[in-house]
């Protein structure tokens, strides 16, 4: 037995001799009922419209063999509309020919793969959609656990964008509240308030630092400098910064991270 040919449901014995002969060839033509033991991808029903064998075969048809296409070869012709009110590709009438039966056995064929197709292709977006879903889920617990590593960790990471040659904050971590008193959100939003907080002795520096970033003169530096503690007191930070460039080596972003070294240093500047 050929393995790779399809499965043919043939009920009734002339609608199976017919089979047999035409399409024994091309098919694995199956006598018996359409609650077999594997799927089928056509079915030829002899039997007519309204008679009992046919309906309960065809009802046992749809829940065995999803995809299945129907063929009914009938005694007499069935009124207009009649073959798409029981569910059936075709339904053909006696005397049957035996062309008219191949043709349509062939189409039944092309519908039941083309159905099969898009069975496949549904389930296979519907684990892709499932998949795609747990990676969101999966993402999401990443990001919720980094940022609280991030909120717990000793460094504060930030990064600005760099357009038209302005760099303004994109992006400061949860624990800039713990290092500086001042909650994240006013950096990102007066672009003035970073640079604001760096000791005046120390701004010149920063400034020709950036600048260079921006500039493409260099790609990464380490700076080390006081900042205004919302309190009044100096915290003493090392600011990494490190430029990032598009394809055409144009700077489009500014990223560090600044450690609190006070402790290190044991210096503090009063307020002015």
């Amino acid at each position: 037995m050929n393995e790779s040919r399809p499965r043919l449901l043939c009920v009734g014995e002339r609608a199976t001799a017919l089979c047999t002969a035409l399409l024994g060839a091309d098919f694995e033509v199956c006598p018996g009922r359409a609650d077999g033991a594997a799927p089928f991808a056509v079915a030829v029903i002899e039997s007519d419209i309204g008679d009992d064998r046919a309906a309960c075969e065809l009802a046992a048809l749809a829940r065995h063999s999803a995809d299945a296409v129907a063929v009914l070869l009938v005694s007499a012709a069935p009124p207009d509309g009649a073959g798409e009110s029981i569910g059936v590709h075709r339904v053909l009438a006696a005397p049957w020919q035996a062309q008219e039966i191949a043709a349509a056995v062939a189409q039944a064929l092309a519908i039941h793969r083309l159905l099969a197709s898009e069975r496949a292709l549904r389930t296979q977006l519907a684990q892709a959609n499932a998949d795609l879903d747990t990676k969101v889920r999966d993402l999401d617990a990443a990001n919720e656990l980094l940022e609280y590593w991030v909120e717990f960790s000793p460094a504060v990471l930030y990064s600005f964008s760099h357009e038209a040659g302005v760099l303004r904050a994109s992006y400061i971590s949860r624990n800039f509240l713990q290092l500086s008193g001042f909650e994240r959100t006013v950096a990102i939003i007066e672009p003035d308030f970073w640079p604001g907080l760096i000791m005046p002795a120390d701004r010149g520096g920063y400034r020709d630092t950036l600048a260079a970033l921006t500039a493409g003169d260099t790609t990464h530096a380490v700076l080390e400098y006081d900042i205004r503690h919302k309190a009044g007191n100096a915290v003493r930070v090392v600011d990494s910064l490190r430029a990032v460039h598009d394809a055409e080596g144009v700077t489009i972003e500014v990223v560090g991270a600044w450690l609190d070294v006070s402790a290190r240093t044991g210096n503090t500047v009063p307020s002015n």
